[in-house]
């Protein structure tokens, strides 16, 4: 059932020639900005420290606190890894797949998740602040989502907002879109 339905929405002929374009100027941009320190064995294992807890196990199926216990060569062997991978912009290919977990919503539907392989997944702690900055720089002023931001302030501005038009006899107008249930209203 969840082949049938997921299929005709994730299957589609990717456009090849948008997709090179698009990655020709990233990759530019990335080798156009300053390098950044080596990842070093103390990195790796501040990182695996902080995962540790997370028992979910990507497509590769390793956890944290088995790279956790690893020796010494082995985390220089997860540095070297990922300083290679920084060096030259190519993650193997095995790092880029992702597990999709189905996890049953209250409704009686499903919510897919995916869960990234473990070397992803240790890069994102070792440079957390990286993607964080990359994050923060492309939030939008006007987009009410993004980083620090929640829909609850979001909402008292904007009715706050609506109330102070209001009450100064201003004409307002406001749309809203609920995107909560996005993901279950795809049409193929």
């Amino acid at each position: 059932e969840r082949r049938l339905l997921w299929e005709p929405r994730w299957n589609r002929e990717p456009s090849f020639a948008a997709l090179d374009q698009l990655m020709t100027e990233l990759f530019q941009q990335a080798r156009d900005e300053a390098p950044m320190p080596l990842i070093t064995v103390d990195m790796i294992l501040r990182a695996l420290r902080k995962t540790a807890k997370s028992v979910s196990r990507g497509p590769c199926l390793w956890a944290a606190r088995e790279w956790l216990v690893l020796p010494r060569e082995g985390h220089q062997a997860l540095a070297d890894l990922l300083n290679f991978i920084e060096s030259t912009l190519t993650w193997p290919s095995q790092a880029m797949l992702n597990r999709v977990a189905f996890l049953p919503k209250v409704d009686g539907k499903d919510r897919a998740v995916a869960i990234a392989s473990m070397l992803t997944r240790l890069w994102f702690a070792v440079r957390r602040s990286t993607p964080r900055r990359w994050e923060v720089g492309m939030a939008i002023p006007w987009d009410t989502a993004g980083p620090g931001r929640s829909a609850t302030q979001a909402a008292y501005r904007r009715n706050a907002r609506i109330s102070a038009r209001k009450r100064i006899g201003r004409p307002f107008a406001a749309v809203f879109w609920d995107a909560s249930y996005f993901f279950d209203s795809l049409r193929a």
